[in-house]
């Protein structure tokens, strides 16, 4: 059993019957939702999210030669070209 579902079970005994209740029905709700949700990915074919391209990594554009001192101070001025 998981820390979440013994904290579950310790609070639903704990809550006034009605409070529990109704707390059952909607982790009943969002249980069935996300069993449609991988339901459907499924039917798709699709596992999870789609990934997308981290364009940290795809970047392939970078600086060339020695590195600048004020690199740093001026990183728009060499990544962009903006000067002010």
């Amino acid at each position: 059993m998981t820390a979440i579902a013994r904290v579950l079970d310790k609070k639903l005994k704990q809550w006034p019957p009605a409070t529990a209740h109704k707390i059952e029905r909607l982790l009943t709700e969002v249980i069935a939702l996300a069993d449609a949700g991988t339901a459907e990915a499924r039917k798709n074919g699709k596992r999870g999210r789609a990934r997308k391209r981290d364009s940290f990594f795809a970047d392939k554009n970078f600086w060339r030669g020695p590195v600048p001192k004020d690199s740093s101070v001026n990183h728009d001025k060499y990544l962009y070209g903006d000067e002010e």
